[in-house]
C-alpha cells in the first residue's frame, strides 16, 4: 500500500464484517520473538485478535479493543496485560512480543512491549515467567484481524520479523 513505515509499501491486512484478513507463516520452537511495525486508521468495532502464536490451541497473543487498547493473551485467550495508553490512529508503532512455552500451564514466559515507531523507549511493557503459553511447541505466527467477527477492520503491517529459541525482543529494525 501507499502507508509504510520504511521502503515504499508494507501490507494491508483488511477483514470485512464476519471475515478475517491475515499474513502468517509456520515455524516449530519452543520459543518465539517477533516484531512489527503496525498502524491503524480507526478503532475497530470490536475488540479483534490482530497477533496470534500459533500452537495445538490459542497459543496466546495481542489483541487491539475497541478503546485502541492492546492487550496480551495467553494460550486460554485470555487477557493478561492490557495496556494503559491507547493507540493513536495514523501512528506508525512497534509491537514486539516474545513467548515460551511452559512445562505446565503456569511456567510460560511472555515479554511484550510497544513503541512510537523506531524509538527505544517502550510506552508500555509486560513481562512474566508464570504464564499460561500452553505445553506444546508453537507452530505459527499471524498478524492480522483473526477473528470473523461483525465489523470491517484495516489494518497496516511493515517490516515484519522473528527469530525462533529466544524470548528476548528484537529491537527496531536496522
Amino acid at each position: 500500500t501507499a502507508q509504510y513505515n520504511n521502503g515504499a509499501t508494507s501490507i494491508k491486512c483488511f477483514g470485512t464484517s464476519g471475515n478475517t484478513g491475515l499474513v502468517g507463516w509456520t515455524l516449530s520452537s519452543s520459543s518465539v520473538s517477533t516484531r512489527v511495525y503496525f498502524r491503524i486508521p480507526s478503532a475497530p468495532g470490536a475488540t479483534s485478535d490482530i497477533m496470534q502464536f500459533r500452537n495445538t490451541g490459542n497459543g496466546g497473543g495481542l489483541q487491539l479493543r475497541t478503546d485502541r487498547k492492546l492487550a496480551v493473551v495467553n494460550d486460554a485467550s485470555a487477557a493478561v496485560f492490557t495496556a494503559a495508553t491507547a493507540c493513536d490512529v495514523d501512528t506508525w508503532y512497534r509491537l514486539e512480543i516474545a513467548m515460551a512455552k511452559g512445562t505446565d500451564t503456569s511456567t510460560g514466559v511472555i515479554n511484550f512491549a510497544y513503541y512510537l515507531g523506531d524509538s527505544t523507549s517502550a510506552i508500555e511493557t509486560y513481562s512474566v515467567s508464570n504464564a499460561n503459553c500452553g505445553t506444546d511447541d508453537w507452530t505459527g505466527v499471524r498478524w492480522g484481524k483473526l477473528t470473523g467477527i461483525a465489523f470491517s477492520l484495516d489494518l497496516y503491517f511493515d517490516d515484519f520479523a522473528a527469530s525462533t529459541g529466544t524470548t528476548t525482543l528484537l529491537g527496531p529494525m536496522l
